[in-house]
């Protein structure tokens, strides 16, 4: 049986290149959880998308607080990640891992703000 595609998802960054402190979980970074995130898990996870254009659009809804570069990931079958699709939003998923797993998954890393010519 062959090995499923790797999948990408694009992470929200504050720093190119990105660090570890890049793919802590609100857990790990000691931020409260509301009840739904607490009851889904979801608290100890990260918010990826499934497309540069919807990072690049949920960054600049939050006037890039959360980061000003988008990092893609490559996630390959591996025990060690998973995730799945979250949220009203089909195009947000959740990454369960450790931090330094997914900064080993990362193959660029981009602005979140499209240059305008």
């Amino acid at each position: 049986m062959e090995a499923p595609e790797p999948r990408t998802f694009y992470r929200i960054v504050q720093s190119d290149p990105p660090t570890e402190r890049d793919f802590l979980s609100h857990a790990e970074q000691g931020k409260p959880a509301g009840r739904k995130a607490q009851a889904e898990g979801l608290h100890t996870g990260v918010s990826v998308y499934d497309s540069l254009e919807h990072a690049r659009d949920r960054a600049a809804y939050w006037q890039f607080r959360h980061g000003e570069y988008i990092a893609v990931l490559r996630v390959a079958q591996n025990p060690s990640i998973t995730y799945k699709q979250t949220s009203n939003d089909p195009a947000h998923f959740t990454l369960w891992a450790t931090a330094d797993v997914l900064l080993a998954c990362v193959e660029s890393v981009h602005p979140a703000e499209e240059a305008t010519a």
